[in-house]
Formats: structure tokens, sequence, C-alpha cells
């Protein structure tokens, strides 16, 4: 799998005992991006939550992050723009992912 200018990216971790959590929205370029920095991490022993969407596990899978499934976007309305939809997709999915996030 090739991810561009990230896939020589170098992460120093001090301390591997941690826990992180990525979000992506669906925008296969910015999750092919993250994936390299995904699998940096998890290499070096972080467990890594990997939030996206369905149609992106495959991709989470194969760097060994654990995949998180985020809520679907809601349908189109005409003429809105992409700002607007992800305002109105975080209004949604913050208050869903909160509990899973306090574990």
């Amino acid at each position: 799998m090739y991810f561009g200018p990230w896939q020589n990216i170098r992460i120093i971790i001090v301390q591997i005992n941690c826990h992180i959590a990525f979000f992506d929205l669906p925008d296969h370029t910015r999750i092919t991006t993250t994936l390299a920095i995904a699998e940096a991490l998890v290499i070096k022993g972080v467990k890594l939550d990997h939030y996206c969407l369905e149609n992106s596990r495959e991709l989470v899978e194969s760097v060994r992050a654990n995949f998180c499934k985020l809520p679907p976007f809601k349908a189109k309305i005409q003429d809105e723009t992409l700002q607007y939809r992800v305002i109105e997709y975080s209004l949604d999915a913050v208050p869903l992912l909160l509990p899973q996030l306090r574990q």
C-alpha cells in the first residue's frame, strides 16, 4: 500500500502506554494520509481506535488499527456546503460517540 509523502514518516513515542483515537470524515484522500501515521503508532505498541465510515473498514484494519464505525451521513440537501454538512454531522455524531470515548 502506498501512502504518498507520509510513507516515510518517523514517529517517536516516549510513552507507549497510551490510547489514541483518530476521526476521519468520509473523504478517501484524508484517510489514506492518516493511515501511515496510524500504522506507525500501532507498530510502536499504541492502542489506536480509528473512527470512520464502514466503507473504510478494510483500509483501517489493514494497518492493524481498531476500526470503530462512525454513524452514516444524512442525505445531502440541495446546495448545502461541505462545511455545513460537517458541522451538522458533528452535532449529530459527537453525542453518540462520547460514551465510547469515555471508556
